[in-house]
């Protein structure tokens, strides 16, 4: 049999190429040894398998992988496992940006799954994770929540050396392949520094929660809370918890009101920000002004008008084509993959929302 697979130097600028029969050679061994090495099958000794890798080595080679994938004609499966956009709006981005990437690789049988979970919902939550492990897909890009299942989840998928990414929110114990989000420690630091601006004179905060079980919201909280009580310390920051829709937000928001006057700077760290803004319209509240996070349409209509000051952005769409990107350069290309690659942190206002909004959906 005859072996006509090239290979490109990597760090030639020249056309040189190199046969898999360069590489039996350099190795002293023969022309099957090397392509059981190079697709990792068996009937290879260690000793045998070194010399090859060696070779490889000194050779500096460049595989043409996107070829050998194409030809292979492989099908592959992957599964997406995050909050449903219907009940979060801040997820439909998320979403498209992993269909954009399925679509991009879809020369190389890429197909995808979307299973969704009520973020309100432990129970939809555990009933989803239990779906992923049954599909057995070749990779998964799961939005995780902070619990036992999700330990459980993550230690069977590597046990069937399934890969998984993380996005938006990062547990670091466990072993992701990749992690698509912001830092949110230095995302709540910024966002503590722009507000003592905004709130200025007057450095005294009302963080609003919205009861989710999100990891990204707590550590901006936490982020927030180090930066004022370091710099600021005889600043106040009061707390609400309230939950989106509830008839009961209006009373709570009034009574916090008639208690604490001197309060005008309102922070909230995730894309329900609307909420309190809306709040503030139909109340023709003047000296209140709110920070907040996410580019939903309800979000820029206050933005627009001047009664959210600010907001911070996660670039959800670049976060779901990355998870994708990540599980195809290492399932198909096997190639290694950037630990962390985190969102920037980048503050818009009522001046710069729409050139973020037509730039949005690039990657970096």
């Amino acid at each position: 049999m005859t072996f006509c697979r090239f290979f490109r130097m990597k760090n030639n600028k020249s056309t040189t190429k190199i046969r898999i029969k360069d590489i039996a050679e350099k190795a002293g061994t023969s022309i099957g040894s090397v392509d059981r090495v190079l697709h990792g099958r068996p009937n290879v000794s260690e000793e045998v398998r070194k010399r090859v890798e060696q070779a490889l080595k000194e050779l500096d080679y460049e595989p043409n992988r996107y070829a050998s994938a194409l030809a292979s004609n492989k099908t592959y499966r992957f599964v997406a496992f995050f909050p449903s956009p219907k009940v979060d709006p801040y997820w439909s981005e998320a979403a498209q940006g992993i269909r954009d990437a399925i679509q991009n690789y879809r020369d190389f049988n890429l197909f995808l799954e979307e299973l969704y979970y009520d973020i309100f919902s432990p129970e939809s939550y555990n009933k989803g994770l239990k779906q992923v492990l049954d599909s057995e897909p070749d990779g998964v890009i799961m939005a995780p929540l902070l619990s036992a299942i999700t330990y459980t989840c993550c230690q069977k998928l590597q046990e069937n050396h399934v890969p998984f990414t993380f996005l938006d929110s990062n547990i670091h114990d466990l072993d992701a392949l990749t992690f698509y989000g912001q830092d949110s420690l230095m995302s709540g630091r910024f966002a503590a520094r722009m507000s003592v601006l905004e709130a200025a004179p007057k450095k005294d905060f009302l963080i609003v929660h919205f009861d989710l079980p999100s990891l990204q919201q707590y550590n901006r909280e936490i982020g927030f809370k180090e930066f004022i009580h370091k710099n600021y310390s005889e600043s106040i920051i009061h707390e609400l918890t309230i939950r989106p829709k509830d008839p009961k937000n209006h009373e709570i928001l009034n009574a916090f009101r008639e208690q604490h006057p001197e309060v005008h700077f309102v922070c909230t760290f995730c894309s329900h920000t609307y909420t309190i803004a809306r709040y503030i319209q139909e109340q023709s509240i003047k000296d209140w002004h709110v920070m907040g996070y996410d580019m939903l349409a309800p979000n820029v209509k206050y933005l627009k008008k001047g009664i959210i000051r600010f907001l911070i952005a996660q670039h959800p769409w670049q976060q779901g084509y990355g998870c994708v990107d990540a599980l195809f350069h290492h399932i198909v290309l096997k190639k290694e993959i950037k630990r962390m690659n985190f969102m920037p942190i980048e503050l818009l206002t009522a001046e710069n929302c729409d050139f973020y909004l037509k730039n949005a959906k690039t990657t970096y």
